[in-house]
């Protein structure tokens, strides 16, 4: 279990008043303007602080959380590094330790061999409840939160999410590990849109043939158009990655 940020017991408590969520954020904004409501839950969810509740279940800040979310807040900016390094580094300094060394930068990924997997390969779609997203986000309803809130995950309809949003909060996860957040996200998102636009108008045209034939066909060149975009992103990413 995650030990309490330092001071945050009944002593650490006493001499200043607690703060609320937009209190605290006044205080990080003018060192850290990007911080916010979803970034805090998000941080929380993690066990990176752990701030008191009040009976009506509102969030009450003391001054160890805001100096241990301001530290987690340079971290991340200054040097990088995925959140469960930062929990054990702030961990070992609360038990007067040396931090861990900071892991390595992963490597370069290894571009696709096919740029075009076959149709068959793409999953029939099935909705995807909350539960399920939730779950895919090792219970981090911050991230959930911060992926609609960005525009990256369309928000629930009817109780529930489109078929890829599993794949999406996963790959989110492992970003947001490295510090990676849904708010450095906002140039994929407009990418995407303008990618959804150009899917389909290829297959609009063939969605109006009326036909069993017509569906089927439309279905098979979506997928086929999306898996290759897919595929083009991971070799482009590759190719800007690469040093060589």
């Amino acid at each position: 279990m995650t030990p309490p940020p330092q001071g945050s017991g009944a002593a650490g408590r006493s001499e200043e008043p607690l703060l609320t969520i937009g209190e605290l954020l006044s205080r990080l904004a003018p060192e850290f303007p990007d911080v916010s409501h979803s970034k805090v839950r998000f941080l929380e969810d993690r066990g990176l602080v752990s701030p008191q509740r009040t009976p009506s279940g509102y969030r009450k800040f003391a001054p160890a959380d805001v100096e241990r979310l301001r530290a987690v807040l340079t971290l991340q900016r200054d040097q990088y590094l995925p959140l469960r390094v930062i929990r054990a580094h702030l961990d070992a300094q609360d038990a007067g330790l040396e931090p861990p060394a900071a892991p390595e930068p992963p490597a370069a990924p290894e571009p696709p061999a096919d740029l075009a997997p076959p149709a068959e390969a793409v999953p029939e779609p099935v909705a995807v409840t909350r539960a399920q997203a939730l779950e895919a986000a090792g219970g981090a309803t911050g991230l959930l939160e911060a992926l609609e809130d960005h525009g990256l995950l369309p928000r629930e309809s009817a109780g529930h999410y489109p078929a890829a949003a599993l794949d999406l909060v996963r790959a989110a996860r492992v970003l947001a590990d490295h510090g990676v957040e849904p708010r450095h996200l906002r140039a994929l998102r407009s990418a995407v849109g303008h990618e959804a636009a150009l899917v389909e108008q290829v297959v609009s045209p063939l969605r109006r043939q009326r036909s069993a034939d017509g569906d089927g066909e439309a279905q098979r060149v979506g997928a086929e158009l999306v898996a290759s975009m897919l595929a083009l992103h991971a070799a482009a990413l590759g190719c800007a990655l690469d040093p060589s």
